[in-house]
């Protein structure tokens, strides 16, 4: 088994839902981070999911929900979780500008 740590997905972030990553076929995934950077001066709300492959997002599957990032901050967090082949962090926004989303973690093929 190989191990590759390192920034596993990023996007930048608007009012439609963005894959931010997706695990890849014949892989698993430890995600220890997920940041969400606001680079506009005005609060920017986002929420974030985990989604099954081939899933949809429901209430059951998300980490955040529509929480607020003052102007010119970065919301951090540690989130230490599993994914397996196909499984997707996906991430949507209340502007169509100012947020990126990056994740951090380890893909083991």
């Amino acid at each position: 088994m190989g191990s590759a740590y390192g920034i596993l997905g990023h996007k930048n972030v608007s009012t439609t839902v963005v894959t931010a990553y997706n695990v890849p076929a014949a892989t698993q995934s430890v995600v220890s981070s997920l940041t969400v950077c606001n680079t506009g001066t005005a609060s920017v709300s986002f929420s974030a999911a985990v989604v099954s492959a081939g899933g949809n997002i429901g209430n059951d599957n998300y980490l955040y929900y529509n929480l607020t990032i003052p102007g010119n901050d970065t919301f951090i967090s540690t989130v230490g979780i599993t994914l397996s082949a196909g499984e997707q962090i996906r991430v949507v926004g209340d502007t169509a500008t100012a947020l990126s989303v990056m994740v951090f973690g380890v893909e083991i093929t």
